[in-house]
């Protein structure tokens, strides 16, 4: 619903996200927008997330307070984003990927926002992928710049 708040989940407690130990810190997060019309390539990224306690925040939604992470994700293993006061252009498809450079693991879980003025908000968890990492393209467009 408009004006509403939301928390699109990424957990991931497992230690290969959680411990750094071993593999010098090489796990990465991110999220990115994909708009409706716009095409997965053309994608926006939102955050990185370095387990070195490295932010990127890219856009001016997190400079608004708009957009939001856990501080301590990687201690956690919590990646959740959360949103708030929900517009229409918020919809669309909001996607976590989670990268073990190391280990060469990948995850990536996509969820559809839908933003309605009733009060039915509608979030669904569309694809969930995990496997290994063959290549890592950067083919997101990073907002603002």
């Amino acid at each position: 619903m408009l004006g509403s708040s939301v928390a699109l989940p990424c957990v991931n407690r497992r230690p290969l996200w959680r411990d750094g130990v071993q593999e010098d810190q090489q796990q990465v997060a991110h999220w990115d927008f994909q708009a409706p019309g716009v095409r997965q390539d053309r994608a926006d990224r939102l955050v990185d997330l370095y387990a070195s306690g490295e932010r990127r925040e890219y856009g001016p939604a997190f400079a608004r307070k708009k957009l939001a992470l856990e501080e301590d994700a990687f201690t956690v293993g919590d990646f959740s984003l959360s949103i708030s006061d929900l517009e229409a252009g918020d919809r669309g498809l909001y996607s976590c990927h989670l990268h073990h450079h190391y280990c060469g693991v990948y995850e990536r879980r996509i969820f559809r926002l839908t933003v309605s003025l009733r009060t039915d908000l509608c979030i669904t968890q569309s694809i969930r992928g995990t496997g290994r990492l063959t290549s890592a393209p950067s083919a997101h467009r990073l907002v603002g710049r």
